[in-house]
């Protein structure tokens, strides 16, 4: 206490000033309209900024959550789309009656590892056996292809993207439709090739190139890349196209991971068929 009052005496003249100061600008805010709409304005500004800032602090700190909200959000919509379902009747009836079977739906999953500067790149997902990914599932991102699951854990799971030179996939031409055998050679991440094109065609550049809906992986329809320039080799029946890619590696954080939903059953019959009816058999 003692030390307290010995302070105010020290600096009482200090004190004094900052209390008339005070009273004075108490006075010229109250008593001048003025002065009184700045000051009003003033505060108002520095309290907004603060707020504006706390907000965005705010904001970035449920990022991550608004993110995955959003994902799980997209894989649901997806799953509605019509493509993810089959007919069992003549097809006039909408699409969420009882006589469609869905075919496919999707989990959404985060990258957690990627490489994007090998021959034989890879990428980790969040997800495994315990949430239902099973090998030899389809990567998509968006409506584009992202890769096909390799291998499966509890609680993840490992993609081979397109760019890995052991990937290859058939697709076709949107416009024409016409296939092809989607391949990376190493090279740009940005880009790949798709080979066995019919030459008699015309493909041109920015024509987009998508899943056929023949392999389990995808749906049909889903975007593989852009062409970007064609090539003829002379003697062949068949031409090249360069593509660029439409999922871009170096920032995929989100995707979602396609679950053919009859694909055992599918799967079944063709080895039946191909037991049955094939070339080795007697």
């Amino acid at each position: 206490m003692r030390g307290l009052i010995h302070l105010i005496y020290k600096y009482h003249l200090f004190l004094l000033f900052l209390s008339l100061q005070f009273i004075c600008f108490l006075f010229i805010f109250n008593f001048n309209r003025f002065h009184k709409v700045i000051f009003i304005n003033s505060t108002n500004s520095v309290i907004g900024s603060f707020y504006e800032k706390r907000s965005g602090a705010a904001e970035y700190l449920h990022l991550r959550e608004l993110n995955d909200s959003l994902s799980r959000e997209n894989s649901r919509l997806k799953a509605m789309l019509p493509d993810n379902f089959s007919p069992l009747n003549d097809g006039s009836i909408l699409i969420n009656d009882t006589v469609y079977k869905q075919r496919y739906s999707y989990l959404p999953a985060k990258v957690i590892n990627s490489s994007a500067n090998r021959l034989t790149n890879f990428i980790t997902l969040d997800r495994g056996s315990i949430l239902g990914v099973e090998g030899e599932s389809g990567v998509v991102s968006g409506n584009a292809v992202v890769g096909v699951v390799k291998e499966v854990s509890p609680h993840f799971s490992v993609v081979m993207p397109i760019i890995n030179t052991n990937f290859t996939l058939s697709v076709k031409l949107r416009s024409s439709q016409d296939f092809g055998q989607l391949t990376w050679d190493g090279e740009a991440v940005e880009f790949a090739q798709v080979d066995q094109l019919s030459k008699h065609l015309f493909v041109g550049k920015g024509d987009t190139l998508v899943t056929t809906g023949y392999s389990s992986y995808f749906p049909e329809g889903v975007i593989v890349g852009f062409v970007e320039s064609v090539s003829n080799s002379d003697g062949s029946d068949f031409q090249s196209a360069r593509i660029r890619l439409a999922t871009s590696y170096k920032s995929l954080t989100y995707v979602q991971i396609v679950k053919h939903l009859m694909k055992l059953e599918q799967n079944d019959l063709e080895q039946l068929a191909n037991d049955q009816y094939g070339e080795d058999s007697h």
